[in-house]
């Protein structure tokens, strides 16, 4: 009789697990979302440190006065760099970002990455430091 009672259970079990999917897909998923319209600051400096950060992106547009126009919105992808040197995003330092880095130097900058020396901008002086980084074999952090 245990055995019966206990398949029994089982069962029941087995039947509720299996009947409570359809009722979490069925959920309607929201995400809320505001705008904060304010000023501040985007980047910080002091000595040798750069801090840069954001609460709350602005949303606003292209803003002009005078001779000035400054493009709000949010932060460009592009500006983003985790490996300087790593210029095709594969995560490697290697002759295929070769190329690229040359381009991004004869185009005068604009390239995140290709700020190998971390001065901030692309020079003539991230060359020494592109080109020892391929020797040396360094792998992207």
């Amino acid at each position: 009789m245990n055995t019966q009672f206990a398949k029994a259970i089982q069962t029941l079990v087995t039947c509720l697990s299996l009947a409570s999917p359809p009722a979490v897909l069925g959920q309607v998923y929201e995400m809320d979302w505001a705008t904060h319209d304010g000023g501040g600051v985007s980047f910080r400096a002091a000595g040798v440190y750069t801090l840069g950060g954001t609460i709350g992106q602005a949303d606003a547009g292209v803003m002009t006065g005078g001779p000035y126009a400054l493009q709000g919105g949010f932060w460009s992808m592009s500006s983003l760099c985790h490996c300087p040197g790593d210029m095709n995003g594969d995560g490697f330092r290697d002759a295929l970002d070769v190329q690229k880095f040359v381009s991004c130097l004869t185009a005068g900058g604009g390239c995140s990455c290709a700020d190998v020396d971390g001065l901030g901008g692309v020079s003539i002086d991230d060359c020494a430091v592109f080109i020892d980084s391929l020797l040396s074999g360094d792998p992207c952090p």
